[in-house]
């Protein structure tokens, strides 16, 4: 297993409180006062955000370097559960058809069975993508795919060839036609004795530029579409009443994430991407494994910074001598986008404080030690957020404010990749991956 994940889930602690970005989780009380199913959840959140996503990933060394897709992750949830005696039955399983496609369609998608003590079977998506149940665990008696077909046996040695023969053919800079012909015939044959791996067929079909593949997923999808639409019309109906009445913001986040997805998939909606060291990155695809292997920390340049004219000035404190990346604009107080102002998904006490980040703020990653940025972030409040406490202004929504120091500090810096990685997708809660309520793997740290 991975050496980035927590060897024992048991030795772990609790976070609660409203101080913490993640006192919200699961995983608020003593481990062992944990309900079997919220053990799941919490080994399922470590996994998924020690992830690296890659879509066409090396399947010799994938689960073990935890750089990978739905399947890696499935399988390296399952091998971390058996670690920690987590549960019985524990398998990986095919997941065909999801509430928003046809009959006809195809999978390359997998998702988690495991059962407790009595026997209750529970449904685990450790996928690192943001969609439609990634991250949910829930009892199987409300299935969230009508197929589930269990990874093991011939099906499980079909799909491993398979993977490394995509893998092979996507990686290789040049490879004979002949040998790419076999490996899709074999796929071929694979899928006329295991029909759920026809994604599979679909996909090295693609990556091998069959005319033949992209008519057959084209007519896929179109079926799809039609019963994509109908439900997320229906979807989009929920959410709203789900903001009009404040309710559960955190249901409010997966359904809007879901919905975001599933338009994504039909050219309905733009996925969100950023550039990062001079590379092009989606936003739902950074996880936090990734800030901590690039060994970078977020730091925000606030409104009332940018209200006092010094946000050039506090930016170049806060990055020290080192090189700052991945830098964008966003007034995380406003609420008119999402329903919710930002500062909401941003940190439990974050409603307190919408108003005075009602304004431009400035969200960037510095190639430095978490620690290190801190004591330049204390050194900049210490000289300059009290230099201003007790007097009114106009603020930026035209009305008058008092400048509270602990809400107009000017900076902020994450303590931990973790926090990086929330910190920074906060602005499109939509493509959020990391969001508060998952519980943190504090191990990584730079």
């Amino acid at each position: 297993m991975n050496e980035l994940l927590p060897t024992r889930l048991c030795d772990l602690e609790p976070i609660s409180g409203n101080r913490n970005t993640f006192g919200e989780t699961v995983f608020v009380n003593p481990y062992s006062m944990l309900r079997f199913r919220e053990k799941l959840k919490v080994a399922c959140d470590l996994v998924r955000q020690t992830m690296l996503v890659c879509n066409i990933p090396n399947p010799k060394n994938d689960v073990e370097k935890l750089t990978g897709d739905s399947y890696t992750a499935c399988c390296a949830l399952v091998e971390y559960l058996k670690m920690n005696n987590l549960g019985h039955d524990q398998v990986v399983c095919f997941a065909r058809k999801s509430p928003y496609e046809a009959d006809s369609t195809s999978t390359t998608h997998f998702i988690v069975l495991a059962s407790d003590e009595n026997g209750e079977q529970f449904q685990i998506d450790p996928s690192p993508y943001v969609g439609y149940k990634c991250g949910k665990v829930e009892p199987i008696n409300e299935k969230w795919y009508c197929e589930y077909v269990n990874v093991q046996g011939e099906l499980k040695s079909a799909l491993e060839i398979i993977r490394t023969d995509i893998y092979e053919i996507f990686s290789s800079d040049k490879i004979a036609y002949n040998l790419v012909t076999a490996k899709v015939n074999y796929a071929r044959r694979a899928v006329e004795k295991f029909p759920i791996l026809r994604g599979y067929l679909l996909f090295i079909r693609r990556i091998s530029n069959s005319q033949s593949t992209f008519e057959e997923e084209e007519n896929i999808e179109n079926e799809n579409l039609k019963i994509a639409l109908k439900r997320l019309a229906e979807d989009i109906c929920e959410l709203t009443k789900m903001q009009s009445s404040k309710e559960n913001l955190e249901a409010q986040l997966e359904l809007m994430q879901t919905i975001s997805s599933e338009k994504i998939k039909y050219g309905l909606e733009y996925e969100k991407m950023v550039y990062i060291d001079n590379e092009k990155f989606r936003m739902s695809e950074l996880t936090p494994r990734f800030f901590y292997e690039r060994k970078l920390n977020l730091a925000m340049l606030k409104s009332s910074a940018f209200f006092i004219g010094k946000e050039n000035q506090f930016k170049t404190m806060l990055a020290g001598r080192h090189y700052v990346t991945g830098g964008y604009m966003v007034n995380l107080g406003e609420s008119n986008n999402y329903g919710f102002s930002k500062m909401e998904v941003f940190h439990p006490d974050g409603y307190k404080y919408i108003r005075e980040m009602n304004g431009p703020n400035y969200v960037f990653l510095i190639n430095d030690k978490a620690g290190e940025i801190l004591h330049r972030k204390r050194k900049i409040r210490k000289e300059y957020s009290f230099n201003y406490e007790g007097r009114n202004f106009v603020w930026y929504d035209g009305r008058n404010i008092e400048w509270r120091p602990i809400a107009m500090n000017l900076v902020h810096s994450s303590d931990n990749s973790v926090e990086t990685c929330c910190n920074y997708q906060c602005a499109y809660p939509n493509r959020q991956l990391m969001t508060r309520f998952m519980y943190p793997n504090l191990k990584l740290l730079y």
